[in-house]
Order: structure tokens, then sequence, then C-alpha cells
């Protein structure tokens, strides 16, 4: 089976976490990912951001937003 895999950068919103910082990481990502891909200077994997968030006594990981970026 040929199955491609993302490359996956996760960052993690913790209570006090800034969000014009999770969104600016986000964003400078998707923006190196294009460069990358316009330069030929990338892999064939995409580019995977996700943002996480600690919930709950039990301290499950809960997944806020996935964004699978062009490679």
């Amino acid at each position: 089976m040929n199955q491609k895999h993302a490359i996956e950068i996760g960052l993690i919103v913790y209570e006090k976490a800034q969000m014009a910082a999770v969104l600016g990481l986000t964003d400078l990502l998707t923006v190196a990912s294009k460069l990358a891909v316009k330069r030929q200077d990338t892999t064939d994997l995409p580019l995977q951001v996700s943002h996480w968030e600690i919930k709950g006594a039990e301290q499950q990981l809960l997944a806020l937003f996935r964004a699978i970026l062009i490679a």
C-alpha cells in the first residue's frame, strides 16, 4: 500500500497562551510551505499544522484545528 503521510506540527493552546502567537505561527508555517513549493525545496509530504488543547481532569488532548498545507 502506497500511503502518504503528512509532516505534522502541533501547537499547544494552553490556558494563558497568546492566540496571536498561535495564529501567527500558523500563518508563518503556511507562508513557508508555499514558498518551499515555489522553490521546489520541499518533500512530497504535505505539511499539517494543528492546534491542540488540554481539557478536563484527565488531561485529554483535544484537536481544535487542523490545516493540511500544499507540499
